[in-house]
C-alpha cells in the first residue's frame, strides 16, 4: 500500500507527498468510477466495482484521513502563510 510504513510529519508535507504521487490514486479511482458508469454493465462489473470501492475507501481514504488528521490536530494555524500555499500562487509568479 502506499501509505504502509509512510510517516507524515506535518501537513505541509503531506500536501506535497499528495502534490508529488498521492493524487495518482484519486485519479484512478475517478478513471474507474467514470468508465464503469459509462459502460452501463453494472450487472456483470458491479462485483469489481464493489472491490475497488473498498480499497479505495478503507485503504486509501480511511488511512490518510487518520494520518493527516493527527497532524492537523497539532496545527495552531493553517498553512495559508507558506510560501508554497496555494493562494500565494499569483503572488509567486
Amino acid at each position: 500500500m502506499l501509505l504502509s510504513g509512510k510517516k507524515i510529519d506535518n501537513v505541509e508535507q503531506a500536501a506535497m507527498l499528495y502534490a508529488e504521487s498521492w493524487h495518482q490514486i484519486d485519479y484512478h479511482y475517478r478513471k474507474f468510477i467514470f468508465h464503469y458508469r459509462e459502460t452501463g454493465q453494472n450487472s456483470v462489473l458491479g462485483e469489481l466495482k464493489e472491490k475497488v470501492l473498498k480499497e479505495y475507501s478503507n485503504k486509501w481514504l480511511l488511512q490518510i484521513n487518520n494520518k493527516l488528521q493527527d497532524k492537523m490536530n497539532d496545527v495552531d494555524e493553517w498553512i495559508y502563510k507558506s510560501q508554497k500555499a496555494q493562494v500565494q500562487f499569483l503572488k509567486i509568479m
